[in-house]
């Protein structure tokens, strides 16, 4: 399996001096989700706006497809845009209310021109449809949609243009329990299915919740402090957790049992 995304010696640390970061090695491998796990303040965000390219790291490298991620770069850093996309937390605030779903969806095509008029429209149709969601939905706005619904719409627009990797940052925690499973189940579902270019879907899953990261995800890091103190597939690190930090995280969610 290939090697997608690599963070060596990764750190960051903000103007004041705080380390958000410190030496933080990553490797996501295509085909095998990723949860990122912590408590608040952890690094979890921090480490994801690194891998987008969205903030460049303080010490360390970071790797994209075998290449070196530099966010001065702008043509390298556009290809990025190609190979990662994001889902964000709040659905509703990432979708601009003034706008169709149609025009929406296909907005990374544009902008990263893929493609444009007809072509952009007939693929972000076969996005909204991957996602489980109709046609005739181009033509609404986001307040017209459920939480969910909001989701899947986000979703989509993360893998119109054809990512390899999607990087979901607590991407149904502002959602119902029931909704949450749903959610999960989709993008574990794009995984299987290789997206719209038919090729591995991989997600980087970061969240606080154990029980979601059991659902989705064959191997977890855990951060804390902005430091990697565990790491394994999901049933080394859920099943026989080495770190008592990683203990108490599982004793917080008392619903989850090893079997998950």
């Amino acid at each position: 399996m290939s090697e997608l995304l690599r963070a060596d010696g990764v750190g960051f640390a903000y103007r004041k001096g705080a380390d958000a970061l410190r030496e933080v090695d990553l490797t996501v491998t295509a085909g095998r989700h990723l949860g990122i796990v912590g408590e608040s303040g952890a690094g979890k965000s921090t480490l994801l706006r690194l891998l987008l390219g969205l903030d460049a790291p303080t010490a360390g490298r970071l790797f994209a497809d075998g290449t070196p991620l530099d966010v001065r770069d702008r043509a390298r850093l556009r290809a990025h845009r190609r190979f990662v996309q994001p889902v964000f937390q709040d659905p509703y605030s990432s979708l601009d209310p003034r706008r169709r779903i149609g025009a929406i969806v296909s907005e990374p095509l544009r902008s990263l021109g893929i493609a444009h008029g007809e072509t952009a429209a007939t693929r972000a149709a076969h996005a909204l449809k991957a996602v489980g969601l109709p046609a005739d939905v181009v033509v609404r706005f986001p307040h017209q949609f459920s939480g969910g619904q909001r989701q899947r719409i986000a979703i989509a627009r993360a893998i119109v243009g054809g990512p390899q990797v999607l990087l979901a940052d607590e991407p149904v925690s502002a959602l119902d329990m029931s909704t949450r499973v749903q959610v999960i189940d989709l993008l574990d579902e794009l995984g299987q299915s290789g997206g719209l270019e038919g090729r591995p879907l991989t997600v980087v899953l970061v969240s606080h919740d154990l029980s979601v990261v059991a659902r989705l995800c064959h191997d977890i890091v855990v951060l804390e402090r902005g430091t990697v103190v565990e790491r394994g597939t999901t049933r080394e690190v859920l099943t026989a957790p080495r770190e008592p930090y990683t203990q108490r995280l599982l004793a917080s969610v008392p619903r989850l049992s090893p079997q998950s």
